[in-house]
């Protein structure tokens, strides 16, 4: 029996107020242009794989010891855009799922298919959507549509497939602020 003030949806019972969206309808879903190896340098502006995303996702700096010329990173960004505040980066291959939300501040690069870039629309919360990741509603889509015989990956196709429980957003920066204040209580 569904509680009063509750609904069923595709992915549980949500509050009546809610809604379920996929996160194609919530971001401009995409990838960075390939860099090969030969490309990477050993100084310039850093450049990030699964791995460092997966770090940087927890909070901490990733370690910077892949580079690509300065060059390069202009004409790519100037050709099929840069990272933005706000923007999410989240792990496709390796440490599936891991979400890093961009900051202002930062400026790097990062590896094509292994990370899949959210650009940033107004109306969602990034930092709600982060914490999502943490939640089994969308663990259960990430790993149930993971692909691969020996590597599971999670593709564009399906990030943008994949359904969120959305509040309004006055309520997923709340949601968002209690767990992140839940998460530095956890950690220290």
């Amino acid at each position: 029996m569904i509680p009063q003030g509750y609904k069923q949806t595709e992915i549980g019972v949500i509050p009546q107020d809610w809604n379920v969206h996929t996160l194609e309808m919530l971001y401009n879903i995409t990838s960075s242009k390939r860099v090969f190896q030969s490309q990477w340098r050993k100084s310039g502006i850093p450049f990030y794989r699964a791995r460092e995303i997966a770090v940087m996702s927890e909070g901490k700096s990733a370690p910077e010891d892949l580079y690509i010329d300065a060059d390069l990173y202009n004409q790519y960004t100037r050709q099929y855009g840069s990272i933005k505040k706000d923007d999410v980066l989240i792990t496709g291959v390796g440490t599936l799922g891991k979400v890093y939300v961009v900051k202002e501040s930062d400026k790097f690069y990062f590896k094509d298919g292994n990370i899949i870039w959210l650009q940033f629309k107004d109306g969602f919360s990034s930092q709600y959507l982060k914490h999502q990741y943490d939640m089994p509603v969308l663990i259960n889509q990430v790993f149930g549509n993971a692909g691969g015989s020996t590597v599971a990956t999670y593709t564009i196709t399906n990030a943008k497939s994949t359904k969120v429980p959305v509040p309004p957003l006055d309520e997923q920066k709340r949601i968002a602020e209690a767990l992140s204040d839940v998460d530095s209580m956890i950690s220290s």
